[in-house]
């Protein structure tokens, strides 16, 4: 529920992709992240698990840092460290 509110209720949309939409968020204690929703369970499922293992096995400064997912729903959600003014090529 946390997460929920800190992204505005699904409202602060940063892009869309194949498989998912990116939010941006801010905790309470003012740390900002984003999340990727992924879509439709089944199709996701391999994308989805394929993404937190090379992240969760990976600790490199050139990637983003994941800081934790979700499974329990028909959605799958990942969280990471928020890049200000950046994208991920830099």
């Amino acid at each position: 529920m946390e997460l929920e509110e800190a992204i505005g209720g699904f409202n602060r949309q940063l892009g869309v992709g194949g498989f998912s939409i990116v939010f941006e968020g801010k905790l309470s204690n003012g740390t900002k992240f984003v999340m990727k929703k992924l879509g439709n369970a089944d199709i996701g499922h391999f994308h989805f698990h394929a993404e937190v293992a090379t992240l969760r096995s990976i600790n490199h400064v050139n990637l983003v840092r994941l800081f934790g997912f979700c499974t329990d729903s028909a959605y799958r959600f990942m969280v990471y460290e928020y890049m200000r003014n950046k994208t991920l090529d830099h």
